[in-house]
């Protein structure tokens, strides 16, 4: 953390609120570091996520990948929210799950 202020570049950090092998404390000490040096980043907090943030997984990967696409390939990725059935099927991808009982279990890969 004493370092925070050599950033260069963009940063996306992950936090699982629920995480029981990284306490997420230890992100936001990180977090805090970063924003007394006055440096810029992304943060996604996973409220209910845990190490390699659970079930939120999907959204997590699209996240990355969304920071990669706009900052290593410098375009804007797809507006998810506009047209989500163009871009995703449900039930595929590597979260998926034969039990369709429960919402946990979404899953959604790229088409």
């Amino acid at each position: 953390m004493v370092n925070a202020y050599r950033l260069k570049g963009k940063l996306l950090l992950f936090v699982g609120g629920m995480d029981h092998y990284v306490d997420p404390s230890s992100t936001l000490q990180v977090v805090n570091a970063l924003i007394t040096a006055n440096k810029d980043f992304s943060l996604l907090e996973v409220s209910n996520g845990d190490n390699g943030v659970g079930i939120a997984y999907a959204y997590v990967q699209r996240k990355l990948e969304d920071f990669f696409v706009r900052y290593m390939l410098h375009e804007l990725p797809p507006d998810w929210n506009r047209d989500p059935g163009k871009w995703f099927k449900p039930g595929r991808g590597p979260r998926s799950n034969t039990d369709n009982h429960s919402s946990d279990n979404l899953a959604w890969s790229y088409s």
